[in-house]
Order: structure tokens, then C-alpha cells, then sequence
């Protein structure tokens, strides 16, 4: 069939192929990067978002650890507590906008144990302050070392478990980034050397239609 085929009917289908085959390599590479823009968007706006408010969170903690001790130093407290609410707000706002973030079950996990530590660590302190506030403070240092203390650190460990997770899944997500750049370079390559032999294959094609009839180059 093609045999038949007039010497522009052949340089259509050629360049008619070769377009087609332009017009694919483009639609291959539009596609893999729209996959690693996928993986750098989840990076950049949920993955890496998770790591900073938990991060937020835990120096937040620590602040106010740093404050409960200065309810034991200072005459006047208002302040002190003042700040230590602020903070508690603070450290509510950020694991807030953390649980939607997370969408792996072992990171929900983390932290709903985050939470129920925390929920301990702050009863414990609410009684600290509570004996201060009744002036019984050898019993408010003592509760502060036996039991807010060690809530607090269970509250610290509990909140590290969960960035340990976040760091992990970052990690996956650069590696997927990498496999998305790897497949999208492989499967391009593979495809311009695919563009390769059909162009030289056209091109034999078309330039035996020319020169069969005349019988050689038409300068021999």
C-alpha cells in the first residue's frame, strides 16, 4: 500500500508522523513533570508545614516549662502566667492546624499520644500553680519534681516521636522525587531514541521514492 504512495503524499506522512511524535514527547514530559510537581507540592505544603508547626509546638512546651519554674522565683506571678497562657494558646493553635495536615496513620497517632500527654502534663501543672496560689509552696515544689516534670518530658518525647515520623515521610517524598525525575529522564530518553530511528527510517523511506525512479542521485 504504501508502495503506492506519490513522493508528497510520503513527505506528509513523514512530517505528519514526525510532528505527532514531537507532539508526544512534549505531552510525556508535560505529564511527568506534573507528577513531580505533585511530590514537591505535597513537600513544600503539607510535609515540610507538619515538621515546622510540630517543631513550633515543642519550643513552645519548652517555654513554658522555662516559666513554670519562674512561678517559683518571682513575687509577682500575674505576668508570668500571662505569658504561660499566651503560650498554651499558642501550642493549641499549632497543634490544630497540624492534625489536618496529617494523613499518614502512624503521624495521627503520634499525635493523639501528643495530646493525651499533654492533657496530664497540663492537670499536673494546674495544680502546681494552684498550691502556689494557696501559698503551700514545698508541696507545689514537690508535685513540680514528682509529677509535672516527668510529664512534661513524657509530653517532649511523645511530640519528638512525631517530628521522627514527619522527618521519615520528608525523606520518602524526596526519594519519590527523585524516581518521578528518574522515570520522567528514562522514559524521555527511551522516546527520542524511538524518535531517532523512525526519522532515519522515514527519511530512507522518502529518499528511495525520489531517487528509485530517476535511477540514482539525479547528478549521476
Amino acid at each position: 500500500m504504501f508502495g503506492k504512495f506519490t513522493v508528497a503524499q510520503r513527505l506528509a506522512l513523514g512530517f505528519g508522523l514526525f510532528f505527532i511524535m514531537l507532539l508526544a514527547s512534549v505531552l510525556i514530559g508535560l505529564d511527568r513533570l506534573a507528577a513531580s510537581d505533585a511530590v514537591v507540592d505535597r513537600i513544600v505544603a503539607k510535609d515540610w508545614q507538619k515538621t515546622v508547626l510540630a517543631n513550633d509546638a515543642i519550643d513552645l512546651m519548652n517555654a513554658n516549662a522555662r516559666e513554670t519554674f519562674l512561678l517559683f522565683l518571682a513575687q509577682e506571678r500575674a505576668a508570668t502566667r500571662q505569658r504561660i497562657a499566651a503560650n498554651v494558646q499558642a501550642i493549641d493553635a499549632k497543634l490544630g492546624a497540624l492534625g489536618p495536615l496529617l494523613y499518614k496513620p502512624e503521624g495521627k497517632a503520634r499525635l493523639a499520644e501528643a495530646r493525651e500527654r499533654r492533657k496530664a502534663y497540663v492537670a499536673s501543672f494546674g495544680e502546681v500553680a494552684r498550691l502556689l496560689d494557696e501559698g503551700r509552696d514545698a508541696e507545689a515544689s514537690r508535685r513540680m519534681s514528682g509529677e509535672t516534670v516527668p510529664a512534661m518530658n513524657l509530653l517532649l518525647e511523645a511530640v519528638g516521636r512525631l517530628i521522627k515520623v514527619q522527618g521519615q515521610i520528608l525523606e520518602e517524598a524526596g526519594k519519590a522525587s527523585h524516581a518521578a525525575y528518574a522515570t520522567a529522564r528514562n522514559g524521555l530518553f527511551l522516546f527520542l531514541a524511538f524518535m531517532a530511528v523512525a526519522a532515519v527510517l522515514l527519511a530512507s523511506w522518502i529518499i528511495r521514492a525520489v531517487t528509485r525512479p530517476l535511477g540514482g542521485e539525479p547528478d549521476e
